[in-house]
């Protein structure tokens, strides 16, 4: 199969799978279990975005391939900040997130995935992040396995590239790390 022909279904096993209310829920699912997590350790959140700019900062935010069409998809139905392969192209070149508004603010902070809903740059947050992200990532690949869903594991500006058209699966592995 070609690779526009691979990346095409991908993401149309993507976009239906989120579709399913059995799937939308496991994936309310695991952002109910992190907010509840969250809640409960407290961590300081101070809205400085730095976390946003990946380069500068020196870190990679990384996601499956339902967690991309997830947030593309709500977004769009929303009506929130267009997702188009130019913004992220825009992001990459910049080196931060492309929904990042005013250089702090989160622009799909509902729609965001399990990897900026766990991290925290407080350092109180260290050491329970990273089992808490463990968990929640197993879920999801359990949620790809379960449901016939094709997995991917993939830097987060690259799978919205892929969601939105820049159809590149070479960049993308086939298993998580």
């Amino acid at each position: 199969m070609a690779p526009v022909d691979e990346a095409h279904v991908l993401v149309d096993s993507w976009t239906r799978a989120i579709e399913l209310p059995s799937v939308a829920a496991a994936i309310r699912e695991q952002h109910a279990i992190v907010a509840a997590e969250v809640a409960r350790r407290k961590p300081l959140c101070l809205a400085s975005g730095r976390c946003c700019h990946f380069e500068s900062h020196g870190h990679r935010l990384y996601v499956t391939g339902l967690e991309a069409a997830w947030c593309v998809g709500s977004l769009r139905q929303r009506g929130g900040p267009p997702t188009t392969v130019e913004a992220v192209e825009a992001a990459k070149a910049r080196g931060d997130c492309p929904f990042l508004i005013d250089g702090r603010l989160c622009g799909a902070h509902i729609e965001r995935p399990l990897g900026c809903r766990i991290y925290f740059c407080d350092r109180a947050g260290e050491g329970w992040q990273e089992a808490l992200y463990e968990q929640t990532h197993e879920a999801m690949r359990a949620l790809h396995e379960d449901n016939g869903i094709a997995y991917r594991y993939g830097e987060w500006r690259a799978m919205l590239e892929l969601v939105c058209g820049g159809h590149d699966v070479t960049s993308v592995p086939r298993s998580s790390p």
